[in-house]
């Protein structure tokens, strides 16, 4: 996207992943959703500085959560090593996590050669096909 002049990074991911979780064990394998948000040197209508990108990909994560149906709870924290730890969190339905969102730690981003600020949202598809969904609510019109 940055070498065809667009400011924003939008990509995703569907694949299986393998985390051990004991030396000599087998891998634990499930399937993942993942998505990159960057955000551009755009300027905002109203002007102003926009809020930290976290925000926006927790926003997206609440989102995708609601329009399938998944009541979870946020708590923020370091879930993972690549994310920044002040800037992350989970979503868990019961003691399961279904998904995580922070943003790149910035020594991971260098790694990789990416510029700005940028976050990343992780679901846990095989969590969230066990988590099952709340009951549609309906009213009469």
């Amino acid at each position: 996207n940055r070498a065809r002049q667009l400011e924003e990074l939008r990509a995703f991911e569907l694949a299986r992943v393998f985390r051990t979780s004991a030396p000599g064990a087998l891998p634990d394998e499930s399937t993942q959703a993942v998505a990159l948000l960057g955000r551009g040197g755009a300027k905002r209508l109203w002007g102003g500085d926009p809020p930290p990108v976290f925000f926006e990909a927790k926003g997206a994560a609440e989102r995708v959560l609601a329009e399938i149906g998944v009541r979870a709870s946020f708590r923020g924290g370091e879930v993972e090593p690549f994310l920044h730890p002040g800037a992350s969190g989970e979503f868990r339905v019961g003691k399961s996590r279904v998904a995580c969102v922070g943003e790149l730690h910035p020594e991971c981003a260098q790694r990789f050669e990416l510029a700005g600020p940028l976050a990343l949202l992780s679901f846990d598809l095989n969590a969230l096909d066990r988590a099952g969904r709340a009951p549609q609510r309906f009213r009469e019109v």
